[in-house]
């Protein structure tokens, strides 16, 4: 989106949710002077992915979050092996945020797990947990 259609975006919104004509100029100073810092950062985490510890057979899931940060993809590894969406896990991005879940675990899934997230602008790992133990029942 260029300047000038975020420019022409902003004052459509500001009519449209009927700002009163004198805060239309503060609203659009302070959306541009966001804008073109937003668009241009490399993902930042906002906490450590949590570590848990989980009986086996329940459900594990695990959370990481970035500040705003444009065209986030998302990665999640085991022990500094990269792990694929299957049968066993699920994972599941949005916009700022992704989360794991492993399906039914087992002690083998046992570990340190970490995320990482990148974008045109460049790449932010979280830490990984500490290590992840899944109890037998």
């Amino acid at each position: 989106t260029s300047g000038r259609d975020c420019w022409r975006n902003c004052c459509i919104y500001c009519q449209s949710v009927q700002f009163p004509r004198s805060l239309h100029s503060v609203y659009l100073l302070t959306l541009t002077s966001f804008l073109p810092f937003s668009s241009t950062v490399k993902p930042v985490f906002k906490d450590r992915v949590v570590p848990l510890e989980v009986n086996a057979g329940s459900t594990a899931r695990f959370e990481c979050e970035t500040e705003f940060a444009p065209n986030v993809s998302f990665k999640w590894s085991k022990d500094g092996h990269p792990i694929k969406a299957s049968d066993k896990c699920r994972i599941i991005s949005r916009f700022t945020a992704s989360s794991l879940e492993l399906l039914s675990p087992t002690q083998d899934d046992s570990g340190e797990y970490s995320c990482e997230a990148s974008n045109q602008h460049g790449i932010g790992s979280s830490r990984p947990t500490r290590p992840f133990c899944f109890n037998d029942l």
